[in-house]
């Protein structure tokens, strides 16, 4: 097995191949002054399964041909097994038609990186499992919240209640809570579907003297995490923690939460930056015996 480094996710691709003792296939890639990608595979792929680890992260339309561009490489040198590992999938949030007019832009993703001759296909916390019905190879979301509870136990002073932001994120604020054996509730949010403004209804919780860690699987704009976090520091909380799978952070996202009372920002390594203090190899490095 070779462990093949995308460009987005060098560390992550560094420490599977570290965990499953494969050697790494890393990657040189550039930027053209016209935004056009180029990717070079800096070693022979000769020994399969071929495992490509390549978040879709910000730019995502750079990250998700870039992934693309390695499986073509890989596919004209061997036709030995290829897993490509995309621990934040882009474009899942379009897994459906909202309005008239719309693509189904998740199944689209899917296509094309089948098309290229991937043989499966591996994600971390999709946002919806209808993303994945686009491919029709093998294609598998994994549910990191073992990884994140063993974060929470050993970082994380007391017993912390656990708040999903809306009810979109309850069950997987439930399976953690579950883990965890701590409290936990959720707002309800509402999104303008033409605006994106977010409104935000507060149920009666009192925090007064308790440590709040709000849980949700991304952060991009932190709108609907700064307000949850308000919420939290007016019902009483002493410290306010956002932790999130995918953290995107996009625009002034950071200030926002910062502004609103955030102690910590977390979020894993799914999209590598600053604030990603929870790794994903682990799972990765034992989910992907289940493809090889």
């Amino acid at each position: 097995m070779q462990v093949v480094a995308g460009p987005s996710s060098r560390r992550l691709a560094e420490k599977v191949a570290e965990l499953t003792g494969s050697d790494l296939i890393k990657v040189f890639s550039k930027t053209f002054p016209d935004g056009e990608v180029y990717i070079r595979l800096l070693s022979k792929p000769i020994s399969p399964p071929y495992i490509v680890i390549q978040s879709m992260s910000p730019p995502q339309d750079s990250s998700l041909m870039q992934l693309l561009q390695i499986i073509s490489a890989i596919r004209f040198e061997s036709m030995g097994k290829i897993v490509a590992v995309s621990p934040y999938m882009a474009y899942a949030r379009q897994d459906k038609r909202f309005l008239e007019g719309e693509p189904i832009s998740a199944h689209i993703v899917g296509k094309v990186i089948e098309s290229l001759g991937a043989d499966a296909f591996l994600t971390i916390e999709v946002h919806s499992d209808s993303a994945l019905k686009g491919f029709q190879i093998p294609a598998l979301s994994i549910e990191p919240e073992s990884l994140i509870a063993e974060y929470i136990s050993e970082e994380l002073s007391g017993n912390p209640f656990l708040l999903a932001p809306d009810e979109g994120a309850l069950s997987r604020v439930s399976r953690l809570a579950t883990i965890l054996g701590c409290k936990y509730g959720h707002l309800k949010k509402s999104r303008d579907r033409y605006t994106g403004e977010i409104h935000v209804e507060s149920p009666s919780y009192d925090f007064e003297g308790q440590d709040v860690v709000i849980y949700d699987d991304i952060i991009s704009t932190g709108g609907t995490m700064a307000l949850a976090s308000k919420f939290a520091k007016k019902a009483g909380a002493s410290k306010v923690y956002t932790l999130c799978i995918h953290g995107l952070f996009v625009g002034n996202s950071i200030n926002k939460l910062t502004e609103a009372g955030v102690s910590e920002i977390i979020s894993t390594d799914t999209v590598e930056s600053i604030y990603s203090k929870i790794s994903m190899a682990p799972l990765i490095a034992e989910e992907i015996t289940k493809f090889v």
